[in-house]
């Protein structure tokens, strides 16, 4: 860790490989640099090896993303600027809306209500259910299936389904059995194919810490 974004700059400590920060800003100049504290030092970390060609990374989690601990028995990384809301068995989480005072996130109320509205901010629902049978049938709002491809979430491998709205945008489904009697849809709706990217970083921090649950194959 630099004083300042700069690789001549004083160093105010370092940090292991393998440990996970928190970036709570990012300064352009090359490498790139991610302001982040560990064990309450604070400091600039290069996004990669100075002067390396090609870039070898040195931040490997995108770094605009926030720690999310539920009482669901799950967790997730998620936008900074999303508002995350805890409904038990469904937990919601919204970007937010374009335009609004402060980056306000799109509050439940407001939300749209017809499968045929559209889309205007991305939308992520986790909904939990006994088995992977009763999550309940996907796309949630009508469109044709984009793509379908294997991925692996907390160590099980299940498919992500991706389609394209009738009504504009995108939905992206992934279930996962993360204990013997709980599974989770993952429903991600976003405003066009490259939000995707975004669902991708959810889903590939999601974890769970239910007391004695383990990865097991999903159906």
């Amino acid at each position: 860790m630099h004083q300042q974004p700069d690789v001549n700059a004083t160093v105010t400590g370092g940090i292991p490989q393998g440990e996970n920060v928190t970036a709570t800003k990012f300064d352009g100049a090359k490498p790139g640099w991610y302001l982040v504290t560990y064990q309450g030092a604070q400091g600039w970390i290069a996004q990669s090896v100075p002067g390396s060609s090609p870039a070898v990374p040195l931040v490997t989690t995108h770094p605009q993303l926030s720690y999310s601990s539920l009482t669901a028995g799950y967790y997730f990384l998620y936008p900074s600027s999303w508002q995350v809301i805890d409904k038990a068995l469904d937990v919601e989480a919204d970007a937010p809306v374009p335009g609004a005072p402060g980056g306000a996130s799109l509050a439940p109320s407001t939300a749209p209500s017809s499968a045929n509205s559209p889309v205007t901010v991305d939308r992520l629902i986790v909904h939990e259910a006994k088995d992977v049978d009763s999550l309940g049938n996907t796309p949630t709002r009508p469109g044709s299936l984009f793509d379908n491809s294997q991925v692996e979430v907390y160590g099980i491998t299940t498919q992500r389904v991706i389609y394209t709205l009738s009504s504009g945008g995108v939905e992206v489904d992934v279930k996962v059995k993360i204990a013997a009697d709980r599974a989770v849809l993952l429903n991600f709706i976003g405003v066009n194919q490259k939000d995707v990217d975004t669902f991708n970083e959810i889903m590939y921090s999601f974890g769970v810490n239910l007391p004695g649950a383990s990865p097991s194959p999903s159906p």
